[in-house]
């Protein structure tokens, strides 16, 4: 039976419909599930000017997923998240990884805590640090801690604007806040060091930029903020919104209103977090350290403005969600690397029973009350038995060199982490790697797996993290 060249024709072209239809919808969806992007991100992305029909396609799919919430534009117009079923469980994730911090910190001895609660406040005051465009040494950090910088002559704007942001950070803590106009005006006066005579901002700042299409607010109008403030925390009391969007809105909302007349970004941060600990299953959210966010402020700023162009919460929103990956992450690092170090202790090696007390009494200190000494780091034996112990970058570069010839399925990031981390009884964490070859979190687990299923490293559980220590390998006979 023959086939008119018509009929060929019509089904060739519902073909190429087809096939242009399912390339759209799998644009669409990689540009709002796997990163939410903006106009000129797709463009970039496509690498093409004619990116319209693409860009159609995207907001008729993030239309099916956008809902209303309760939180409003200085014109009365309703904000909205998207929340296709990615999104959601990236949303969902976060919120179950919150809660893994605060078993994992719970099942810590007092003394643990301590240190981590010093590891996570040195790590913010150093993002705080860093935000203002200084880095500060360990010794101010330590000074800040102490409570001593106040004290102190000559410090930087930096190193005071950072003084006065922990004076409000310390407002936060293990106990559930009244997020409302007296919690934010507490923290402005604390951060601010200022007197105030009205609440909120009394006055305009400089004209915005105004356009047909889009309006620009630098802040809302003054006369304006007291209603808008009170729609923010109303919002917050809506048990129907996760912790995690109610906490994203709240650090935008307070960009965008801008209630006070500085400071208005380090509030908002504080805010954030201060959502986050009153979740009762997240107490422990103001010891994370998502003071990050505040390095990133130029990024946000675009996040910023693409929100307020289309009344979409959701990029900053999942712009959040990229960004608190890695401080999730981080603090469940700084309670296993605490445990560690206690195990560490716990089974390092103790005087003979059998010594004479001669020979324990010139071991320990003299003094009755013995001396506190500063735990120093002691070069150990590495995993390669024909390698002196104790290398250096000159040995651990002869060694990556080793590596790399004796093993072609091992890549060079690989070697290069393994010859610098194979000290023997050490363990070694993803955000180790992570930070070392400066990878995303996902290549550096693949890369300690890697690392482990060669035989580098021996994978093992410690409560619910995954430490690696370095098994000995033989050299060449």
């Amino acid at each position: 039976m023959k086939i008119s060249s018509f009929v060929v024709i019509f089904l060739v072209k519902l073909y190429n419909i087809a096939m242009e239809k399912t390339t759209t919808v799998e644009i669409a969806k990689r540009y709002t599930d796997n990163t939410y992007a903006n106009k000129d991100e797709v463009r970039r992305g496509l690498n093409t000017s004619l990116v319209d029909p693409f860009w159609n396609a995207i907001l008729s799919y993030r239309s099916q997923y956008s809902k209303p919430i309760r939180l409003y534009t200085v014109s009365m117009l309703s904000y909205c998240v998207c929340n296709t079923p990615t999104i959601s469980q990236k949303c969902s994730d976060i919120t179950s990884r919150l809660a893994q911090c605060l078993s994992t910190f719970i099942a810590l001895d007092e003394g643990e805590k301590e240190r981590v609660r010093y590891k996570c406040t040195y790590d913010t005051l150093a993002y705080v640090g860093q935000a203002y465009g200084e880095t500060f040494t360990s010794e101010y950090i330590n000074t800040l801690i102490n409570n001593q910088a106040q004290s102190m002559q000559g410090l930087s704007q930096a190193k005071k604007k950072a003084a006065d942001f922990y004076d409000a950070y310390k407002l936060l803590g293990e106990k559930k806040l009244n997020i409302d106009e007296d919690f934010l005006v507490q923290l402005y006066v604390t951060i601010s060091k200022q007197e105030i005579t009205s609440n909120y901002r009394n006055f305009d700042f400089s004209a915005p930029n105004v356009s047909v299409f889009n309006r620009e607010y630098n802040g809302i109008p003054f006369r304006s903020i007291e209603k808008h403030m009170n729609i923010l925390y109303e919002f917050l009391k809506d048990t129907k919104v996760s912790t995690i969007q109610k906490a994203c809105a709240a650090y935008y909302y307070i960009n965008y209103v801008k209630p006070f007349a500085n400071y208005n970004n380090e509030i908002a941060i504080l805010t954030f977090k201060a959502i986050i600990g009153n979740d009762e299953k997240a107490q422990i959210g103001y010891l994370l350290s998502f003071e990050e966010l505040l390095k990133h402020y130029d990024t946000f700023a675009l996040d910023f403005k693409e929100t307020s162009r289309g009344n979409d919460l959701t990029y900053v929103l999942m712009r959040v969600v990229t960004y608190a990956t890695g401080v999730i992450e981080t603090f469940l690092d700084n309670c296993t690397n605490t445990k560690i170090d206690d195990l560490r202790h716990e089974h390092a090696p103790r005087p003979d029973e059998n010594t004479p007390e001669t020979e324990k009494s010139a071991k320990e200190p003299k003094n009755e009350e013995k001396a506190i000494t500063p735990v120093k780091e002691t070069v150990g034996s590495v995993a390669m038995t024909t390698i002196e112990s104790g290398l250096d970058e000159k040995d651990a570069n002869k060694f990556e060199k080793y590596l790399l010839e004796k093993n072609p399925s091992l890549k060079k990031a690989q070697a290069h982490f393994y010859a610098r981390h194979c000290t023997m009884g050490s363990f070694y964490t993803i955000q180790n790697y992570k930070k070392e070859e400066k990878v995303v979190y996902e290549t550096a687990r693949t890369s300690m797996d890697a690392l482990a299923s060669f035989g580098y490293y021996k994978k093992q559980q410690i409560k619910n993290k995954f430490v690696y220590t370095p098994v000995k390998i033989e050299g060449d006979k």
